[in-house]
């Protein structure tokens, strides 16, 4: 009010706007905050808790920066105006309210892309979670096909051939070359990592 005491109408409509843009800024130093932690947030886990507030943040800065638009919007037509109280001062103030208002819906603009980039990544880590599980359970479908025709082997050749053909073989070998036939690819696919997904992809 000290400000604005002896000065003209245009005067004390910049000082009211130029308060509300300087309020702006502070703004925009939460949401970097905001957008920093959401980041290291969504790398370090993929929950739907995170990507939660992540939509939620980027519909307020949609909501923030309409906000600047329409603040804009007003500083500009107050420019333009041929009010005889508007003086070549004021005009000059609304400039420099003008500038910073554009400089404020640029960063809003970059954190809006920031976010957008945070779902892909997002959208991304649950795709390749999604592939990896299905290559998993493909590897173990493909390992008890594998134990099934080998322990089913057995009986197979007693079929065609006769239960004669096994009288004189020991059940401890029959029963071993069963569990080896079971162990040994498991031991394998576990060796190559196949059973563990997760390793794989922290390896690539």
């Amino acid at each position: 009010m000290n400000k604005t005491k002896n000065g003209p109408p245009s005067i004390v409509a910049y000082y009211i706007l130029d308060e509300m843009v300087d309020n702006n800024f502070s703004h925009l130093q939460q949401l970097e905050e905001l957008t920093a932690n959401l980041e290291e947030e969504i790398m370090e886990k993929t929950d739907t808790n995170a990507i939660r507030k992540l939509f939620t943040l980027k519909s307020r800065m949609v909501s923030f920066n309409k906000i600047l638009w329409y603040e804009r919007g007003v500083i500009f037509n107050l420019r333009k105006t041929q009010a005889a109280c508007m003086t070549a001062k004021a005009r000059g103030l609304f400039d420099t309210a003008h500038e910073f208002l554009t400089r404020q819906i640029d960063i809003v603009e970059s954190y809006r892309e920031i976010m957008t980039d945070a779902i892909n990544v997002y959208l991304s880590t649950i795709s390749n979670k999604i592939n990896s599980a299905i290559k998993a359970l493909t590897v173990v479908i493909f390992y008890l096909t594998v134990v099934t025709t080998l322990t089913s082997f057995p009986n197979t050749v007693a079929t065609f051939f006769g239960i004669s053909q096994f009288g004189n073989t020991d059940y401890v070998i029959i029963y071993a070359a069963i569990i080896l036939s079971i162990v040994l690819p498991l031991l394998w696919l576990w060796r190559s990592k196949w059973l563990r997904p997760d390793e794989r992809s922290v390896n690539r």
